[in-house]
C-alpha cells in the first residue's frame, strides 16, 4: 500500500493510495483516490487534470513498487 497527500498544489485536498495485489489470474493496481477542488473550480477542470495525470502517477507508483520489491 502506497498512501500519498498533497503537499501544495491546486487543489483543497488530494490524497489517496495505491494497492498492488495478485491472485490466482492476474496482477492487479487499486488506485483510490479523493480529490476537493478549489471554490468555483469547474468539476470538468478537474475532470481533465486528473485524466492528464493519470498515466504519469500510475508510472511513478509502478518505480516506488519496483524500487521496494529490489529492497526485500
Amino acid at each position: 500500500r502506497l498512501n500519498f497527500r498533497m503537499l501544495d498544489g491546486d487543489f483543497r485536498c488530494f490524497e489517496g493510495a495505491c494497492m498492488v495485489g495478485s491472485d490466482a489470474t492476474s496482477n492487479w493496481i487499486l488506485y483510490d483516490l479523493t480529490v476537493q477542488g478549489c471554490v468555483g473550480m469547474p468539476i470538468g477542470l478537474i475532470e481533465q487534470r486528473l485524466r492528464e495525470d493519470l498515466a504519469a502517477n500510475l508510472r511513478a507508483v509502478q518505480q516506488e513498487a519496483q524500487r521496494r520489491a529490489a529492497i526485500v
